[in-house]
């Protein structure tokens, strides 16, 4: 959810004026992004790249690897990270209605799934291509190798 969300991006509209700095966009710093001080007025339509958010290195250092640990609620770096480093549906009054069904949907599949199976990729998450439409998806379809468990 994180590597790779299932939405590359959202867009908003701003509700109020406010003062932007680091913390008010995402949470997160973007070193190429400079508008700290900058007034967002209200009604600006504002482009939100979650992609680009979960792969900020100042909140995820190391971005392409996958750590489950990171999230491990007793972490000091947990602690310091801003509610909204990781919004894989989105966040807020606008989030993705969808949210809860669709990670218990996840949960179940995934956890009969890996009871069942073994499941290995021929290629590396490096090697895939990214297409970034209304949601992300490889270009070409992702090539397992599907073993039944012996139980």
């Amino acid at each position: 959810m994180r590597l790779l969300p299932p939405v590359p991006a959202v867009i908003r509209e701003i509700q109020d004026d406010f003062v932007c700095s680091k913390l008010n966009i995402t949470g997160v710093a973007f070193s190429s992004l400079v508008i700290d001080g900058q007034i967002i007025r209200k009604g600006t339509t504002m482009y939100i790249f979650i992609y680009g958010v979960h792969h900020d290195p100042n909140v995820f250092p190391q971005p392409e690897r996958f750590d489950p640990n990171r999230f491990y609620e007793s972490t000091e770096v947990n602690e310091e990270r801003s509610p909204y480093a990781f919004v894989p549906f989105s966040a807020g009054s606008r989030n993705c209605i969808g949210q809860r069904f669709a990670q218990l949907e996840e949960k179940t599949i995934l956890s009969t799934l890996l009871r069942r199976y073994t499941f290995r990729a021929t290629q590396t998450i490096d090697e895939l291509k990214l297409c970034f439409e209304a949601i992300i998806r490889p270009e070409v379809p992702i090539k397992l190798i599907v073993e039944h468990r012996q139980i």
